[in-house]
């Protein structure tokens, strides 16, 4: 019995010695599959959330006089932009689009119509990438002629305050559900409106 005994200790140690040889071989081989799980996770993703969440709370709550403030602000920062661009002979406009397949887009400036007889000014896809500029961002720009003689913009520079303005102004229409009127357009009020008549398919004579 006594030798019985001896031999079940000398197992179950020879066990727990296998155990603890197979813990200590996995161990780095655990830390070294946790570590580029550490790498990934971008060190910067914490502090962007509160940030995204203060803008979305802002616009949740957003009123009317609110968008009437935003609009009053872009306005006014719009309008000296366009000042100080006059005098060195610049222009201000808004990046509208941009065809990626072609290479080329094109700036949206009413004040270029009276000088170059055109609102919408030719930009090359160098031009575009060299600004670092998208697609409803406003820019300060200079116009030139090209080779056939067409007006095309250059030293084309981003607005960062009035582009920020702008496109929240947008994103508070869209909260908001409000969609400006085509220029010279007013608003209908539909309350007002009266109703539709139904037309008449019949012919003059058979009315009575």
């Amino acid at each position: 019995a006594a030798m019985m005994q001896m031999q079940m200790q000398m197992q179950m140690g020879a066990m727990m010695q296998m155990q603890m040889m197979q813990m200590h071989m996995m161990n780095p081989m655990m830390a070294a599959m946790q570590m580029p799980m550490v790498t990934m996770v971008p060190s910067c993703a914490c502090g962007s959330v509160p940030a995204l969440d203060e803008e979305a709370a802002e616009l949740a709550n957003c009123t009317l006089e609110d968008m009437a403030a935003i609009e009053t602000e872009a306005r006014e920062m719009e309008k000296t932009a366009k000042e100080e661009a006059k005098r060195s002979e610049s222009f201000v406009g808004l990046m509208a689009r941009y065809i990626e397949d072609e290479g080329f887009g094109f700036i949206s400036c009413p004040e270029c119509k009276e000088v170059w007889t055109k609102t919408d000014i030719f930009i090359s896809g160098r031009n575009f990438m060299a600004a670092g500029i998208d697609v409803g961002d406003m820019v300060s720009f200079q116009v030139e002629r090209d080779g056939k003689d067409l007006p095309r913009a250059c030293k084309v520079k981003k607005l960062p305050e009035l582009t920020r303005l702008r496109k929240k102004l947008l994103r508070m229409r869209d909260v908001l559900r409000i969609v400006p009127p085509p220029a010279g357009v007013k608003r209908a009020n539909a309350d007002a409106a009266p109703p539709a008549k139904r037309p008449n398919t019949g012919p003059p004579d058979s009315q009575a």
